[in-house]
């Protein structure tokens, strides 16, 4: 009797042990799921496009200009910006942390539309020759992405800004024997006593770093500057007018570190209709000019389609 009073007793006490843990564990695996959940509430995953449309006039079907040909080559000659219609995209993934700042990367890359497309260039004996256009995917190189929402905010302006670092993942990068790039980016916003305007200036600052500033006689890019202002006007609920000036510099070689800037890409201005489907979902239908070739055939159409989730 004594033997079965003892077994009893196990049995209870072991029941019971199995009971509180079983019920631990769910209360610790309800924990687990509900941070999970919170978690993933600040990942964000984007994908956004950009088409470089035809011009207003003056170009072939196949063919428009594209501010980043622009620029000038090595021996000072100015680029011939005809390129192909094409398409710049970039898929992102991102995860923001309680107080706005956000870390993540992407993928870019771009997609010509059309074939057959022929630009002019001097050789190094300084005549113009004529060459087809790359039909290849443009790739572009990795970055590590920040974004910090707010570094100052008063009563007449506010200050935020993005931070990257550039890494040589591409053939072009490997060939130069580029260690890294840092660039910054900040935002400064004008505060103004309409609700309904959004100002300000735009700021880029890029620094590459090689093994040598130079390679094979050429003069690489180690700093890149650009800044314009901007100005949006809300329309309506849902639509936008945008508005933007950009201008654009750089130094190669040796003149890093000092104060000689060379202009780059040409400087721009444009202007277009942002419509907002959602928080989620929104379009953009721009006019692109070189600010001293505003003339038909340099004047672009574009159309960006940003998508979050």
């Amino acid at each position: 009797m004594k033997v079965i009073s003892f077994i009893f007793l196990i049995m209870t006490h072991s029941l019971l042990a199995n009971s509180v843990f079983s019920s631990e564990f769910k209360s610790q695996n309800k924990t687990f799921l509900s941070k999970l959940k919170q978690a993933s509430k600040n990942i964000s995953v984007g994908y956004f496009m950009s088409l470089n449309g035809p011009t207003l006039g003056g170009r072939a079907s196949n063919e428009t200009y594209n501010r980043f040909n622009s620029g000038f080559d090595i021996n000072g000659n100015e680029n011939d910006p005809t390129a192909p219609l094409g398409m710049f995209h970039s898929l992102s993934l991102s995860y923001k942390f309680k107080n706005g700042v956000s870390i993540g990367s992407g993928y870019v890359f771009d997609t010509k539309l059309n074939k057959d497309t022929t630009y002019t260039y001097k050789n190094f004996r300084g005549e113009t020759v004529r060459a087809k256009s790359s039909t290849e995917v443009g790739r572009y190189n990795a970055r590590i992405n920040f974004f910090i929402p707010s570094i100052y905010n008063s009563r007449r302006f506010s200050v935020s800004s993005a931070a990257n670092i550039e890494l040589p993942t591409t053939q072009n990068a490997k060939f130069n024997e580029m260690k890294y790039g840092l660039i910054l980016a900040p935002t400064v916003v004008v505060k103004t006593k309409n609700p309904k305007v959004y100002t300000g200036v735009n700021f880029n600052l890029q620094r590459n770093f090689y093994q040598e500033n130079e390679r094979n006689g050429i003069k690489l890019q180690t700093l890149l500057l650009s800044t314009g202002p901007f100005f949006n006007y809300s329309l309506a609920e849902k639509w936008t007018l945008k508005t933007s000036m950009n201008f654009d510099w750089d130094q190669r070689g040796d003149e890093v570190g000092s104060s000689k800037l060379n202009k780059n890409m040409d400087d721009i201005v444009e202007a277009g209709i942002k419509y907002k489907f959602n928080r989620h979902f929104n379009t953009t239908v721009m006019l692109l000019s070189p600010i001293n070739k505003i003339e038909a055939e340099f004047i672009t159409s574009y159309l960006n389609i940003s998508l979050s989730i």
